[in-house]
């Protein structure tokens, strides 16, 4: 291994390597030797960038949490089609892009639950779809008994539980299922439950 890496790029090396192993073998099985072996530095090395193993799990939250902010915001001006094709499209692609992040978020909740940051991004998306839901009841586009905030968590829930069954759970073996197919089918179905016949 080169010894001569930049700080930063080492670091980040780390990160990567530890995300990958707590995915693969779990938080708890995963020992920070290991994690030095797969870098290929020593243990003493590791220590000077992360203390601990909960550090190196920080480190790792910070920077997914980081990543799935970045999705943007929604456009409630645009049509109820469109809308739900740009957020179901922003959603899957950010929790495809980190899948090891994201098997991580579900593998080891226990770890992650009293951090709070994935919860709130998550609640801060149902929000904010929820609002323009409200919006587009009070404009006659959207059935007048939805609940938007309701809607929201159901159309955020149902991609979160198609990642987990098809890649986490090993569905894709079974079934493999298209994420752009599965997402415009549950825009079909989202809209058939919202708009009035």
């Amino acid at each position: 291994m080169n010894t001569r890496l930049p700080a930063a790029e080492r670091r980040q090396m780390i990160l990567t390597m530890a995300r990958r192993l707590f995915a693969q073998q779990g938080y708890r099985s995963t020992t920070t030797r290991d994690i030095a072996r797969a870098v290929g530095v020593s243990d003493a090395l590791l220590y000077t960038y992360f203390a601990t193993k909960q550090d190196v799990l920080d480190a790792i939250l910070q920077e997914g949490l980081a990543h799935f902010a970045q999705m943007p915001t929604l456009d409630s001006s645009l049509p109820l089609r469109t809308l739900l094709q740009q957020l179901g499209t922003a959603f899957l692609r950010v929790i495809t892009d980190q899948r090891d992040f994201f098997v991580l978020v579900v593998s080891e909740h226990q770890y992650i639950v009293q951090d709070g940051r994935f919860a709130q991004f998550l609640e801060h998306g149902a929000q904010q779809f929820g609002r323009a839901l409200e919006q587009r009841i009070a404009q006659g586009e959207v059935r007048v008994n939805t609940n938007g905030y309701m809607v929201a968590r159901q159309f955020m829930g149902t991609l979160v539980a198609y990642i987990i069954l098809q890649e986490n759970l090993g569905m894709q073996q079974l079934h493999p299922l298209d994420a752009h197919q599965y997402l415009n089918q549950l825009i079909e179905t989202t809209l058939h439950g919202l708009v009035e016949d």
